[in-house]
């Protein structure tokens, strides 16, 4: 395994906080609002298991016009 030492791991969190500074104190924009904000699924409150149920925005995955992406909804939840 490589040897990293303490500036290397500087050099490359500074290039990651420069790369992304300006969007840390940005809002929502687009359907984040819809998909992360307004979400029921994303509350502490919701079961877990809700999120294998509903897609994306909440909506019902038995419905038509429902997406399967669970997996990003489980994503934010968690962190």
């Amino acid at each position: 395994m490589a040897d990293i030492n303490l500036k290397e791991i500087t050099l490359i969190v500074g290039v990651i906080t420069a790369c992304y500074w300006n969007s840390l104190f940005c809002g929502f924009v687009f359907d984040d609002v819809s998909a992360i904000l307004d979400n029921k699924d994303l509350h502490p409150s919701t079961p877990l298991k809700t999120l294998f149920q509903n897609d994306f925005w909440g909506t019902p995955m038995s419905e038509v016009s429902s997406y399967l992406l669970f997996i990003c909804i489980l994503h934010f939840k968690i962190f």
